[in-house]
């Protein structure tokens, strides 16, 4: 909430302890500590909660996570994830503000060096404040057009296949891609007998090859997956080809966290059930494709695309069996989905990378709430780290830095 000058001094002196762990690698803050290599692999099984295997990751991030599942961090909202936007929207909207829907924000205004609004589905919106939740590296991006005014800390150079130009944010890159399989069951009537309810898990489920996670990682950005002999379509032609290599697998049922699942859903949900699954992959698996659209991309993606649902489909099913004879639906997102519902480049799911990079001092100061352009903020996970909680936590420091007033009014919640 400091000024960025006063935040940088304060972090220097008080955060020192926190920053010393934050800039090391959660392997060797591990070793350090007489890990074994199992048990590190055991106690970093959550790595895909912030993209990074314990080689690349921040040991700090790592230690806040599992402090935060201890502590009875990992809820589920009543009602599923809508309900979050339908109790923010009337504050807003009380509060003269309005909420656009599939708005495409193409460019963040400036004059004389401030941020002074923004380009909505063409059209300028002025305000004395403009609070980017989009990231840095997409915050910057809607600077890019800007012909000048635009500080060198908001300034993304990428060289192609070399990394990205610069220190601070700018040397950092995107987080991890993922590929997300969506599963719906439904309880199939048997006319000769009363049907039994399905038994759906309310558990998360972490899978792995192996519990050396770095290996894992390394074996897949190592495959080429255009590189296999696929079976054509129709079956024929092609050779069997052994399953992708994916470093680990996360299968989740939300339909049995949430109480209200059956009482929404209806007479006509009754007995459906939904299963996401998500697996981490590397963005060079889909990168040949990044310039298609929807609906026109190659017959080399979708084979790739079908390829990997039937796998995690099976993955799914040596988790929950009960459930084979019923599923009724079955589809995949991949990182290009990412990239064009919610605007990102190489399909990052967390922003900016969570590696020990992250926390070096000119990090932080450019990924501070208030930025060295006049009139514009930044929110989200970029500021603080991924995860709702961070995000939630985000917003207040973020308004309260845009509006100091705000944090006199608000002083309850930080004691």
């Amino acid at each position: 909430m400091a000024p960025r000058w006063l935040a940088q001094l304060l972090a220097s002196i008080s955060g020192a302890r926190f920053l010393g762990y934050a800039t090391q690698s959660t392997a060797h803050a591990m070793s350090r500590l007489g890990c074994s290599e199992k048990l590190a692999g055991v106690l970093t099984y959550l790595w895909g909660d912030y993209g990074l295997p314990p080689q690349k990751s921040s040991f700090a991030l790592t230690a806040m996570l599992h402090t935060h599942f201890l502590n009875g961090g990992g809820n589920y909202p009543v009602g599923g994830s809508a309900v979050l936007a339908r109790a923010i929207i009337p504050s807003i909207t009380r509060s003269g503000g309005a909420v656009f829907v599939r708005a495409d924000v193409s460019d963040v205004l400036v004059e004389d060096g401030r941020a002074v609004g923004v380009r909505v589905n063409g059209s300028a919106i002025y305000a004395q404040r403009i609070i980017s939740g989009v990231g840095w590296a997409n915050t910057c991006r809607l600077l890019a057009r800007q012909q000048q005014g635009v500080p060198s800390s908001l300034q993304l150079k990428p060289l192609p296949g070399k990394g990205r130009e610069g220190e601070g944010a700018a040397a950092l890159p995107p987080s991890c891609a993922m590929v997300y399989l969506f599963v719906g069951v439904k309880q199939q009537a048997d006319p000769g007998a009363p049907s039994k309810p399905i038994e759906i898990p309310s558990k998360n489920s972490w899978l792995f090859p192996e519990m050396a996670h770095d290996a894992n990682c390394a074996e897949a950005d190592a495959r080429d997956p255009s590189k296999d002999a696929v079976p054509a379509a129709g079956g024929e032609g092609g050779n069997d080809v052994a399953p992708l290599p994916l470093p680990g697998v996360f299968v989740s049922w939300s339909s049995s966290k949430d109480p209200a699942w059956a009482g929404r859903k209806g007479e006509e949900g009754r007995g459906t059930h939904v299963a996401l699954v998500v697996a981490p992959v590397p963005w060079k698996w889909f990168a040949p494709w990044s310039g298609t659209k929807r609906g026109q991309r190659p017959a080399e993606y979708l084979r790739l695309k079908a390829r990997l649902q039937q796998q995690l489909l099976e993955i799914v099913l040596s988790v929950a069996p009960q459930i084979e004879p019923h599923v009724a639906y079955t589809d995949l997102g991949t990182p290009l989905s990412n990239n064009e519902f919610l605007g990102t480049a190489e399909g990052e799911v967390y922003g900016l990378s969570h590696g020990p990079a992250r926390f070096s001092a000119r990090a932080q100061a450019d990924l501070h709430p208030q930025t060295e352009l006049g009139g514009l903020f930044l929110t989200g996970q970029d500021t603080i780290t991924d995860g709702i909680s961070a995000a939630v936590s985000a917003g207040m420091l973020s308004s309260m830095r845009a509006q100091p007033s705000l944090l006199w009014s608000n002083l309850n919640l930080l004691i």
